[in-house]
């Protein structure tokens, strides 16, 4: 379960990461809030905060376990819920953001 979620949230993180790359590439800047791609820009951005969210709840909640003598009772599946659900948002998140720019590119011609 562990591997699979990790193999799972590098996946999503490094295709949610490379678009990000290419939008900027592409000129969108988060700043120009008239452009349309700004929305898609704030919404892959948030997608990648959420990827760094479930960095940060894995090391607190090891931390956790470590300082009450917990090893391996809460983090395997606290760390399943959030990463379903983080998966879940940041999938939706980088969908609607894809779809929002093809709309926009396909209102200007």
């Amino acid at each position: 379960m562990r591997l699979s979620g990790k193999v799972r949230s590098a996946i999503i993180g490094y295709g949610i990461a490379a678009y990000a790359v290419l939008l900027y590439s592409m000129g969108a800047r988060p700043a120009e809030t008239e452009s349309p791609v700004a929305g898609l820009v704030r919404m892959v951005a948030i997608g990648l905060a959420l990827r760094a969210l479930l960095l940060l709840m894995r090391w607190l909640i090891s931390r956790y376990e470590r300082r009450n003598r917990l090893e391996g009772q809460l983090l395997p599946i606290a760390c399943y819920i959030f990463e379903i659900s983080a998966d879940a948002v940041t999938v939706l998140l980088f969908a609607i953001a894809t779809f929002r720019g093809i709309l926009s590119t396909a209102a200007a011609f």
